[in-house]
């Protein structure tokens, strides 16, 4: 596995992370704020996903190009 594969990775499951907090946050925030401030919790869960997904797309563009996993035996 390379490095620039490590930091891909890494950068992948931050914004993995970031999604699934902004997640939790409007389903704990559900029945509590007003309209508002849901839409704007929805807004982040939204950019936290195209955020993650860009993120997986440079994952699965470097192994393709590269192999990395196959390196490591995930292949």
């Amino acid at each position: 596995m390379c490095e620039a594969y490590s930091e891909l990775l890494r950068a992948y499951n931050k914004a993995l992370s970031q999604f699934n907090l902004a997640q939790a946050a409007v389903a704990a925030a559900r029945a509590t704020v007003q309209r508002r401030e849901y839409d704007r919790l929805m807004r982040y869960v939204e950019l936290a996903h195209v955020e993650m997904d860009k993120a997986k797309g440079q994952v699965d563009e470097h192994t393709a190009e590269h192999g990395c996993l196959a390196v490591v035996g995930l292949v």
